[in-house]
């Protein structure tokens, strides 16, 4: 896994949207906080 300065906050409701989004995040290399 590459290291990367780029941070995201991806507020999860545990449906398929913030799913999509944390993963697509986590794909494209960021730093991913979950609220």
């Amino acid at each position: 896994m590459a290291v990367s300065n780029e941070k995201a906050v991806v507020l999860v409701s545990g449906g398929l949207d913030s799913a999509t989004v944390l993963a697509v995040a986590m794909e494209r290399g960021f730093d991913c906080y979950c609220l």
